[in-house]
C-alpha cells in the first residue's frame, strides 16, 4: 500500500505486523463486497482529509528513516510524500492542516543532505553541517507554517512548530529546548501516545539534564508499544551516557542492537557503543554553588538578557541567542572571531567541547582565575553580549 510493505506500515503505526495484515485483508474484503468505486477526477477530498494526511505522513516517515535496509533514507518515498502534501495545499488552499503537513515535511527535508556522512553513516543533529541545509525548503516551511496557524492547534501544527525550532536554530547549542519542551507538553495533552512521551523525554534531557529524564525513560521502557522497538533503548543509552552511567548505557545499547533492523542505524549504534566503552563520557555534574552565585553576579552585567536553563545549566540569552553559560565547573562565553582569537592568545584558554572531539568553535572556556577577576571578566562578558547583539534575532516561538 502506497509503496510500503506490511512490516513498514506496522512500524509506522507501532502495531504488530500480523495486526496490520489482518486490517488490510478486512479492508480489501469490505471494498470488494460494497463495490466501492474511487473517482479519480473528484478533487474534493475533505471527507477523507484526515486519512489522507495520515497516509502521507506515514509514507514520509518510512522514507525519512526506513524500518530496514542499508541506508539512512529513502528519497523516493520522502520526496513523493512532500509532493503529495504540496498538492493537497493546492487542492485545498483554505485548509490549515495540509499547510501544517507541508511545513513539517519541508522543515524535515531541509536537513536531507546532511543526515548521512560520505560513508552513509547516520549523522545526528549536533553533528550535521547546518550551512548545507536547504534554505529554500526552510523558507517554504515557514510560509506554510504561518498559513497553518490560521487554524486550530492540532497535532500536525505542533509537530511542524517543533520541526521549525530545529530547522531555524543557527547552531545545535542555540536550540531553544525550553520552547521545544513546551510544545511537547502541549502535544502530549492532545495526543497522549508513547512515542510523543518518548520525544518529550528527550527534550527534558536536553532542557533540564539527564537526571530529570531517566525516570521518564524507565517508565516508558515498560510500555508494550515501545519495549519491542530499538528506539527507546537507544535514547535511554544516550541519556545514561550523559549521566555518566556507562554500564547502564552499554546494556541499553546491546538491547537496541538486538532490535534494530536498519543497517545504517545498526552501524551508528555499534559505533556509539564502542565509543562509550572506550571513552566514557564524564558524568553529568551540576555546577558548584559558588560558581552559580558568580554567574548570577556576571549575569547582571548582561543587562536585559534572559536567564534560562540549557542542558540543566544556567545560560544568558539575548534575542534568542545564547552567549554566556555554565557547564559543569566552567564558565562559557560566546565571542566574535576577532575577540575569540584575542582571548585564546591572551589567556591559557581553550574552545568549549561539550563532548570529546566536538568543539563548538564560537565558544571559549574561561580560565578559573579570570572568572574571579572583576575588571577583566566584566569586559569579556560585555564583548560576549555584543556578539549576541550582532547575531540575527531568533524569532520568538509562539506558545499556546
Amino acid at each position: 500500500m502506497a509503496g510500503l510493505t506490511t512490516e513498514e506500515i506496522a512500524r509506522g503505526c507501532h502495531l504488530p505486523a500480523t495486526a496490520i495484515a489482518q486490517r488490510i485483508v478486512r479492508a480489501k474484503r469490505i471494498l470488494k463486497e460494497h463495490r466501492v468505486v474511487f473517482s479519480a477526477g473528484d478533487p474534493d477530498v475533505r471527507d477523507r482529509l484526515r486519512s489522507i494526511l495520515d497516509v502521507i505522513y506515514l509514507v514520509f516517515n518510512e522514507g525519512y528513516l526506513p524500518a530496514a535496509g542499508q541506508t539512512v533514507t529513502r528519497g523516493d518515498l520522502a520526496s513523493e510524500a512532500r509532493r503529495l502534501a504540496c498538492l493537497l495545499t493546492e487542492l485545498l488552499p483554505g485548509e490549515p492542516e495540509p499547510q501544517a503537513l507541508r511545513a513539517l515535511l519541508s522543515f524535515q527535508l531541509s536537513r536531507w543532505p546532511t543526515r548521512a556522512g560520505p560513508d552513509g553513516a547516520l549523522l545526528t543533529l549536533d553533528a550535521q553541517d547546518r550551512t548545507q541545509w536547504d534554505r529554500d525548503l526552510i523558507a517554504d516551511g515557514a510560509r506554510a507554517l504561518e498559513l497553518a496557524r490560521q487554524g486550530e492547534r492540532g497535532p500536525l501544527l505542533i509537530q511542524a512548530e517543533l520541526a521549525g525550532c530545529h530547522a531555524t536554530a543557527p547552531t545545535f547549542a542555540a536550540t531553544d529546548w525550553d520552547a521545544i519542551l513546551a510544545r511537547y507538553d502541549e502535544l502530549l495533552a492532545i495526543q497522549d501516545t508513547p512515542v510523543v512521551a518518548l520525544n518529550r523525554a528527550v527534550a527534558v534531557a536536553m532542557a533540564a539534564g539527564p537526571a530529570a529524564a531517566l525516570p521518564l525513560l524507565d517508565r516508558l521502557a515498560e510500555d508494550p508499544a515501545l519495549r519491542g522497538s530499538h528506539r527507546i533503548w537507544a535514547v535511554r543509552a544516550d541519556v545514561h551516557l550523559r549521566a555518566g552511567q556507562t554500564r547502564a548505557a552499554l546494556a541499553d545499547y546491546d538491547r537496541a542492537l538486538d532490535l534494530v533492523t536498519n543497517e545504517a542505524e545498526r552501524r551508528y549504534l555499534s559505533t556509539a557503543r564502542h565509543q562509550a566503552e572506550e571513552d566514557p563520557m564524564p558524568a553529568f555534574r551540576k555546577s558548584p554553588p559558588g560558581l552559580i552565585a558568580r554567574f548570577d553576579e556576571l549575569a547582571q552585567l548582561a543587562g536585559d538578557a534572559d536567564r534560562k536553563l540549557m542542558f540543566g545549566y544556567p545560560v544568558c540569552v539575548l534575542r534568542g541567542n545564547m552567549f554566556m553559560g555554565l557547564h559543569q565547573d566552567s564558565l562559557i562565553l560566546r565571542l566574535a572571531e576577532a575577540d575569540r582569537a584575542e582571548f585564546l592568545g591572551r589567556y591559557d584558554a581553550r574552545l568549549f567541547e561539550p563532548m570529546p572531539g566536538r568543539p563548538m568553535k564560537e565558544y571559549v572556556v574561561v580560565p578559573p582565575a579570570l572568572v574571579d577577576d572583576d575588571d577583566a571578566i566584566g569586559e569579556w562578558v560585555r564583548r560576549s553580549r555584543t556578539c549576541a547583539e550582532q547575531l540575527p534575532a531568533k524569532k520568538p516561538k509562539k506558545k499556546g
